[in-house]
């Protein structure tokens, strides 16, 4: 039976997993609540371990109150191969904070903090999506109420300046869902169901503060799905040179889907309008999918459906084949995720 615990005063709205700097300690489960807080939990045993709360974060622009509330966390994503956990808030607000492992002298034990890293005043309306580059220090931020992308440098030297904003199209709806394609393509989806990816400028990471918004490189219709997906994830499968394909979940579908490019993703000339080719659909939701994440190894993925249900599946270039599922919420799951040693959260 997995572990359960009670983690917020209220709702849980997001979650992910975080590898921590020292290799003694466990990896730790990252949960942000409608309370305002951050909280982070050791994996393996699910005891507490550290926190922030984002009410006194708005101190500076809000001015002096006694009527501050606090600010729910709406979004968390994790830098690959380090402590760093890009924070999305309902603000707009876009916090970055670095999880900090110290050793307690004479013990094997660590003491686990939470350490602010930079604060970016991005939205009026909610952070909904936070994407981080597998390879590059660049991490993607979206609200789905204001149609607008940014990206953000997150290396030590760039003091997490946004290298490049898209601004996507008011006819397309909200921003449903992102996702990083090969080295520099940002892939989005919209609620017209249309699959749009946009590639980032060329050049040094400084030399991209003050660039153009990329225009879409290529966009697929997707007429299956009309009214959109809510999870996007690329598939490079061990080895490969670059991703092959795309595994999306509809909004209005019950299971996950694996498409790839009739023609090269990759090497496609700006403005062309390309399709998609949907390889293969699979079913393990009574009421869509919610979201999806992808092991380290890109051979598993995790499902969570509205209907509370999680779904492991084995997956490849050609199909999905379920290996375990477990009921694990009465009501909708909000977000799934890896340790890094595969394990699902």
């Amino acid at each position: 039976m997995p572990m359960t615990a009670e983690f917020h005063s209220g709702w849980v709205l997001c979650a992910t997993t975080v590898a921590t700097a020292a290799s003694a300690t466990e990896d730790l489960m990252a949960t942000g609540g409608s309370d305002g807080t951050l909280r982070f939990w050791f994996s393996d045993s699910g005891k507490f371990a550290c926190l922030r709360h984002y009410k006194m974060e708005l101190e500076e622009m809000a001015g002096p109150s006694e009527d501050l509330t606090s600010v729910p966390v709406t979004m968390l994503a994790t830098q690959p191969g380090h402590p760093v956990v890009a924070v999305g808030l309902a603000s707009g607000q876009l916090s970055i904070v670095y999880v900090h492992a110290e050793e307690v002298q004479g013990s094997s034990k660590f003491v686990m903090s939470v350490l602010p890293l930079a604060l970016l005043p991005l939205y009026a309306q909610p952070v909904t999506h936070l994407e981080f580059h597998p390879t590059k220090p660049w991490l993607a931020v979206g609200s789905a109420d204001e149609g607008l992308l940014y990206v953000v440098d997150c290396s030590p030297t760039a003091s997490f300046k946004v290298v490049a904003s898209i601004e996507c199209s008011a006819a397309a709806g909200r921003i449903a869902a992102i996702c990083w394609y090969a080295d520099k393509l940002l892939v989005s989806t919209a609620n017209d169901g249309v699959v749009r990816g946009y590639v980032m400028p060329e050049g040094p990471v400084e030399d991209l503060v003050a660039v153009e918004p990329p225009p879409p490189v290529c966009e697929f219709p997707t007429p299956r799905h009309p009214s959109g997906f809510s999870s996007l994830i690329a598939h490079q499968p061990k080895g490969a040179p670059a991703p092959t394909g795309l595994w999306l979940s509809a909004v209005t579908g019950k299971g996950i889907g694996y498409a790839a490019p009739v023609e090269g993703l990759v090497e496609a000339v700006a403005g062309e309008t390309l399709s998609l080719e949907v390889l293969n659909e699979a079913s393990d939701h009574q009421k869509g999918v919610s979201c999806m994440a992808v092991s380290p190894l890109n051979d598993l993925v995790l499902s969570g459906g509205l209907d509370g249900r999680v779904s492991l599946w084995s997956v490849g270039d050609r199909g999905a084949t379920k290996m375990a599922h477990l009921q694990c919420h009465s009501s909708a799951v909000v977000s799934v995720s890896f340790t890094g040693d595969a394990r699902a959260a």
